[in-house]
């Protein structure tokens, strides 16, 4: 709650001071805009501290291939992975419904590794669930290019270091969603025979399926931007 307090601050002083030194984000039209690529700077800006941290990575290490998990430091890593999400959902106007879910499902997601003791051991049932969702916004930090290509590309469309972002962005992207994808089937098919169908269970194995078809669109739309045909689609 304080880290999003915070955040919330530091976007309206972003803002202001970004409109106040650069015209060319002073003219985004239409001004909603402003808050969406405040808000994408600010997600990179987090996931990038967190992809260039040894203590992040020394956690995630522990926790994923150890399954020891620190507690106190993951809980703190997690708040700041979230807080740009939740932010952006009541600052950033007109939203679209699929980046909504997005955020609503990061939270979600976030809100259930908080309320569980993942000290206890294994891979099976709901705990695993919880683990394999936390691995799956690990892997994820590594692609904090992709949210600044999303901001930059609003303020600076035709700058030739956005189309090198945006190639980045994609090469960043399919590494991470290649891994997280290869690690969640191995687990799925590792622990079918130990999978508790309740319906919590079933509704949190639709929640890691929502995420997997959100990182397919934003590959697709990726792929069209580096294409040398440029459609023009857009997110926003």
């Amino acid at each position: 709650l304080i880290l999003s307090v915070v955040v919330t601050i530091a976007l309206a002083v972003a803002k202001k001071i970004w409109e106040a030194i650069d015209p060319k984000f002073q003219s985004i039209t239409p001004s909603h805009k402003k808050w969406y690529v405040v808000a994408n700077i600010s997600k990179s800006f987090f996931l990038g501290c967190l992809a260039f941290s040894s203590k992040y990575w020394y956690g995630s290490y522990q926790s994923q291939v150890l399954d020891n998990f620190p507690l106190i430091e993951l809980k703190r890593c997690m708040a700041m992975y979230i807080a740009t999400d939740l932010v952006a959902l009541y600052m950033v106007p007109k939203l679209p419904v699929s980046t909504i879910l997005h955020h609503v499902t990061t939270t979600a997601v976030t809100l259930l590794v908080f309320g569980l003791n993942l000290k206890i051991k294994g891979l099976a049932g709901i705990f695993g669930f919880a683990k394999m969702g936390l691995l799956y916004g690990n892997i994820s930090t590594i692609s904090f290019l992709v949210n600044a290509y999303l901001a930059l590309r609003v303020v600076y469309p035709k700058a030739r270091f956005v189309n090198v972002l945006c190639f980045l962005s994609l090469a960043t992207y399919l590494v991470c969603c290649g891994l997280n994808w290869s690690i969640l089937i191995m687990w799925l098919f590792g622990y079918w025979g130990q999978f508790d169908f309740s319906f919590f269970n079933i509704l949190y194995l639709f929640t890691l399926l929502f995420l997997v078809n959100d990182d397919i669109v934003l590959i697709k739309w990726l792929l069209r931007q580096n294409s040398p045909i440029n459609d023009k689609d857009k997110l926003q």
